[in-house]
């Protein structure tokens, strides 16, 4: 899990990682919903280059996911970036693509968008890739845009985790757990 950039500054500390550690969930799944935490140390949100002295120009941040192996992925859930009062710090439009090496990566989705979350107990968004993806082992949301229209803003997510099956072995049962840091659902094939 990567990330242009973090806050960071007056003891409160919003890393990437926040967005792939479960922290914030409560309930498993894609029906698991995130807080609305005051101070947004349970999500990520990012600063310019230097953690901490200011807002980030919005449309220079991007996240890359490294799954930790390759899978079929069909959907990405993501929970908006839902800090108490701040919601408009949340992403508006994005970019998406996926790679299967970690270095060529193929646009998917131009223009997507999320709708801005509701400031209470916040559900998942699902960002259907079109098809399956197939053998992808990195996934990257760059973004475009936050809801708060800005240039520089504190952009960011509370959580996000990927609808997938191993490319091989085949998984056995519906299960929403972290594997090499990044959130996975996994549904039985038919």
């Amino acid at each position: 899990m990567s990330a242009t950039s973090f806050y960071g500054n007056g003891g409160v500390s919003t890393p990437a990682i926040n967005i792939i550690n479960l922290s914030g969930l409560t309930g498993t799944g894609a029906t698991a919903t995130h807080d609305n935490n005051s101070n947004s140390a349970t999500m990520w949100h990012a600063a310019d280059a230097n953690p901490g002295t200011g807002p980030a120009t919005v449309d220079d941040q991007s996240l890359t996911f490294s799954l930790g192996g390759a899978y079929n992925i069909s959907d990405m859930y993501v929970w908006n970036h839902n800090q108490a009062g701040l919601t408009a710090r949340g992403v508006n439009q994005f970019d998406l693509f996926v790679s299967s090496d970690g270095t060529n990566f193929t646009q998917i989705i131009t223009d997507g968008s999320l709708a801005q979350a509701g400031g209470g107990v916040e559900l998942a968004q699902t960002i259907n890739f079109g098809s399956t993806q197939l053998n992808i082992t990195h996934v990257r949301l760059e973004i475009d845009s936050a809801h708060s229209g800005s240039t520089n803003d504190y952009v960011g997510l509370s959580e996000v985790a990927f609808e997938a099956t191993a490319a091989v072995p085949e998984p056995t049962s519906l299960t929403l757990l972290s594997l090499g840091g990044v959130a996975l659902i996994f549904r039985r094939r038919k």
